[in-house]
């Protein structure tokens, strides 16, 4: 008796306020597509491609601003919620290798999971990127201030060093 009510109760839930499946969800933020960014993270510092380097695996760094080319991103949209961040200067995708591992720039590839990113408005101005292909989240390792360090992809901790600023 107890099932057949919480069933009922879920499907008129459903029926009045929709399902949602997959990553795309209400809490996914809309990023512009129409301008270009600069990323900030917690330490203040910018996302930066190491060097201005074009190449395949160049490590996406934290560093000071410079107002250089490695250090604009463009988000492009794949779907809703679902976005790839896109370096001004090389053209390659922020890409993630892993969990727990460095983050790099790649071949812009729609079809690479590993280069999808899930924006969640964190309020404030802060964002929080989610790969599921890596199942976890945009990480400055233990919120590091040294410029330099490179951004990995860690699991989801709500720490301050896995949020970010678009602007």
């Amino acid at each position: 008796m107890r099932i057949a009510k919480l069933a009922a109760l879920a499907a008129t839930a459903v029926a009045m306020f929709g399902a949602t499946t997959g990553v795309a969800s209400a809490a996914n933020y809309d990023i512009d597509t129409t301008s270009v960014h600069t990323i900030t993270a917690s330490s203040g510092k910018v996302l930066d491609v190491e060097g201005a380097a074009l190449g395949n695996g160049a490590r996406i760094i934290q560093w000071w601003n410079n107002n250089g080319q490695n250090q604009i991103w463009r988000f492009v949209k794949l779907s809703p919620g679902d976005y790839q961040i896109r370096n001004q200067n090389s053209g390659k995708c922020i890409t993630s290798v892993g969990v727990g591992r460095g983050v790099v720039q790649y071949t812009c590839d729609a079809s690479a999971v590993n280069q999808h990113w899930f924006p969640t408005d964190e309020g404030g101005g802060f964002y929080r990127f989610r790969s599921e292909a890596a199942h976890g989240t945009l990480d400055l390792p233990g919120g590091t201030l040294f410029p330099g360090a490179q951004l990995i992809t860690y699991g989801d901790n709500h720490g301050a060093n896995q949020l970010f600023r678009v602007w």
